[in-house]
């Protein structure tokens, strides 16, 4: 009712919108009449519920296009936490997952059309080839698509991809790295912009007309998994839209991630900040010039001290979850 609301007030399409909140109001009567005990019966009110959210979410008019830029991708045995069996806590973490090694060679780059109805699909890199570089007059086949970006014009899109076949753990090589390409939006003129045995990611078009992106260009490894796997950090760097004048914008030593550009043309990102805290609680967003100038966190950089977090109870916790996996300190989480 409240999303209903909300989009009344944004302009919403009238006629539409009253049919849902008509459709809410009569499952509303339905649900206080039946009180139902019965689980089945409370999961279909719930899921009939989520199915006209997700019908007036689609009434908003801020969606006003008809096609969504996707990446699909995946890595190798996924993570300790959400797939516990493995015993692996490299794949899916949120620094790992972008080394090219732990990429599945599979996925792709898409546009979903009629999103809102039965989508068409379209592979854009299907018959795409590489104009330059080392991949000149290949097709970026059997490897992996990570995080693209749009053109303010929509025209261009920018997009990591790397060439990994196997899990080859902690083996960093121009194979088996991200490197950032450009294709136009109607999959024609691939360019390749980075290469490399040093990883480049999270690419983000800016309105100075250059390209930021995340890359391991800037050395050393975070504190974390030093016993079995050297984490390399990657920071803000920015470069001309043909890949040339490669800087950084970032000289920060841990991990940070997914440029973006607020409505003030400043740059927004996030970071794994250990600085003053524990190391599992400093996930944070950022902000700095187009220049890399004057980063800050708007929100506050300090989380409630580490002595009030109890680190027993977390332990507890963790084995209660996980059971026959060793607890290893708050790296395990």
């Amino acid at each position: 009712k409240a999303l209903a609301e909300h989009l009344e007030k944004a302009g919403a399409d009238s006629q539409k919108l009253s049919v849902l909140k008509a459709d809410l109001e009569k499952l509303a009567t339905a649900w206080t009449k039946e009180k139902s005990t019965d689980e089945q019966k409370a999961k279909a009110y719930y899921y009939t519920a989520c199915a006209l959210r997700r019908q007036l979410a689609f009434l908003n008019p801020l969606l006003n296009f008809d096609d969504v830029l996707v990446a699909a991708r995946g890595t190798f045995e996924g993570s300790i936490r959400s797939l516990p069996r493995t015993n692996d806590g490299v794949g899916g973490h949120m620094s790992n997952q972008y080394f090219g090694f732990n990429t599945i060679p599979a996925g792709g780059l898409f546009v979903f059309k009629n999103w809102r109805g039965t989508p068409q699909v379209v592979d854009l890199l299907k018959d795409a080839v590489v104009q330059n570089g080392r991949w000149q007059g290949k097709k970026l086949e059997n490897g992996s698509v990570a995080t693209p970006d749009l053109s303010f014009d929509g025209k261009k899109i920018a997009f990591a991809w790397s060439a990994n076949q196997a899990h080859n753990l902690n083996r960093y090589a121009q194979d088996n790295t991200f490197h950032i390409f450009t294709i136009n939006a109607d999959g024609t003129d691939l360019r390749q912009l980075t290469d490399g045995t040093e990883g480049d990611f999270d690419p983000c078009f800016l309105p100075s007309g250059r390209i930021a992106f995340i890359s391991e260009r800037r050395g050393g490894h975070i504190r974390c998994f030093a016993s079995y796997l050297r984490v390399r950090n990657y920071t803000l760097f920015d470069m001309e839209q043909d890949g040339s004048d490669i800087r950084p914008l970032s000289y920060f030593e841990t991990s940070e991630w997914n440029p973006s550009v607020n409505n003030d043309g400043m740059i927004v990102y996030s970071r794994w900040d250990y600085v003053d805290r524990e190391n599992c609680i400093g996930g944070r967003f950022w902000i700095a010039g187009p220049d890399g100038t004057n980063p800050r966190a708007p929100h506050g950089n300090y989380p409630r001290p580490f002595s009030t977090i109890d680190a027993k109870q977390a332990q507890q916790q963790f084995e209660k979850e996980f059971p026959g996996i060793p607890w290893q300190g708050w790296g395990s989480r």
